[in-house]
């Protein structure tokens, strides 16, 4: 694939986290197409009863990376865990990752567990009161409460959610609230630190008896304590983001679709276009490296998996080193912000030639290089 140093043509796909979350579907919405600001968007995936076949499989035993001599992370104890696609928060003020729900449509034990990660073994937290077992939930750290935020995802009865939790590293606490975005799955996050907001933008709701989904295009930011609707429609319903991350270095949040890198005015209330074209297959996923300050996004171009790092200034995106052990790993991977160790951490999962089961890996940029953790 040829590169030029401004534009990265990468074709992109609808076969993203969203689409596969799709699965199960959400049989059943608050609102009509005709009371929401939706537009309707076929898909691609296969009936419920063909696709649970099609699901990968977790191997018991995962194969793990070699740690290398220069990474900043201990040796690691036990395994990782065995679900798939499962959702990531760094909390900064309690140095831990932790996660939280998976695929919700095939047979799985603790699907609704919390986990903690201390950088050295994955655990699971028994609790008494949590959220239900769901997939494509939003969860996003707050920095400012320090908290993690769960909202919506599809339960395992196959209907979009539109709840909101809160996790203070101890408990889970529902919300009482009487304004939120409507049910749905795949929303996208990602905290604003100057207007100190939890950002939401669309996601997407099944609709019933079919195999085509509702794409929703609202705004809302959520305060700690109330969600506010910022806006209920965007014009164009053509041009906005597959992706964001919030640019603490630019104070903006920046998103990524099928042609275009945009930004969101906070004054006029849109996605503006920044005039530097990016183009992408499979799917990814963007972070800022608040230790380095650079904008990340390691996109998937190629059936075989192999990405490439594209580092954002303001205004052009640029190419970064992949080693050629990081090709194979998930699509869906989940790239968080570790200021903790100086960069960023990968999260997805890769699939074991020999067999062909999948297992969760993990990797960490330190700015320059890839090392693999697990």
């Amino acid at each position: 694939m040829k590169h030029n140093k401004q534009n990265f043509m990468l074709i992109f796909s609808l076969s993203l986290c969203g689409s596969m979350l799709l699965l199960s579907g959400c049989s059943e919405i608050r609102s009509s197409p005709s009371e929401s600001p939706t537009a309707l968007l076929p898909s691609n995936t296969p009936p419920e009863s063909e696709a649970a076949t099609s699901v990968p499989t977790m191997t018991s035993t995962s194969p793990k990376n070699e740690p290398s001599p220069s990474s900043p992370f201990p040796a690691q104890v036990g395994d990782p865990p065995e679900l798939l696609w499962l959702n990531y928060v760094l909390d900064k003020e309690r140095e831990v990752v932790y996660s939280f729900d998976a695929m919700a449509n095939v047979k799985c034990i603790q699907c609704d567990k919390t986990r903690v990660w201390d950088f050295k073994e994955w655990r699971i937290l028994e609790l008494d009161v949590h959220p239900q077992s769901r997939s494509g939930a939003s969860f996003a750290y707050d920095p400012i409460r320090k908290v993690s935020v769960l909202f919506g995802g599809i339960g395992e009865d196959g209907k979009c959610l539109d709840d909101t939790w809160l996790w203070n590293g101890t408990d889970w606490t529902i919300q009482d609230l009487t304004t939120s975005p409507s049910p749905r799955y795949d929303a996208l996050t990602a905290f604003d630190e100057a207007h100190k907001v939890l950002f939401l933008f669309g996601g997407y709701a099944h609709v019933e008896k079919t195999i085509r989904s509702i794409a929703f295009n609202d705004v809302w930011t959520w305060d700690g304590s109330v969600w506010t609707q910022i806006v209920p429609s965007l014009e164009d319903r053509n041009d906005y983001p597959r992706f964001i991350a919030y640019d603490a270095a630019q104070q903006q949040i920046v998103g990524i679709n099928e042609s275009q890198t945009l930004t969101w005015d906070w004054t006029e209330n849109k996605w503006v276009n920044a005039n530097s074209e990016i183009h992408y297959i499979k799917g990814g996923d963007m972070a800022y490296d608040s230790s380095h300050q650079q904008m990340i996004f390691l996109a998937y171009s190629d059936s075989d998996l192999k990405p490439d790092l594209l580092l954002w200034n303001g205004e052009t995106w640029s190419l970064g080193p992949i080693p050629e052990g990081l090709a194979g790993v998930s699509s869906t991977s989940t790239l968080l912000d570790d200021p903790i160790h100086r960069g960023l951490l990968l999260f997805g999962y890769k699939e074991e030639s020999e067999n062909g089961h999948w297992y969760n890996s993990a990797w960490f940029w330190n700015g320059t290089d890839w090392t693999p953790i697990y």
